[in-house]
């Protein structure tokens, strides 16, 4: 995955992380998730804060809809 696959990054993202306080997670330490994935093969220094910001909103909306389909 890419940084383009933000939809493949958030679901990763959940599967691995499920209990992560993504609300309360900073930038940095959300890079680091995201390159720790196991299909991620992109250059990690090609994001920038709109990329990773882009990715927490969706993480947060993709969990928020989880608990409300649940």
């Amino acid at each position: 995955m890419r940084w383009a696959d933000i939809e493949v990054i958030i679901e990763a993202l959940e599967e691995n992380y499920p209990e992560e306080d993504i609300e309360n997670l900073s930038l940095p330490r959300l890079h680091k998730r995201i390159i720790s994935l196991l299909d991620f093969d992109d250059y990690p220094s090609t994001s920038n804060e709109f990329i990773l910001e882009t990715i927490k909103k969706k993480w947060i909306k993709l969990r928020e809809d989880n608990i409300n389909n649940q």
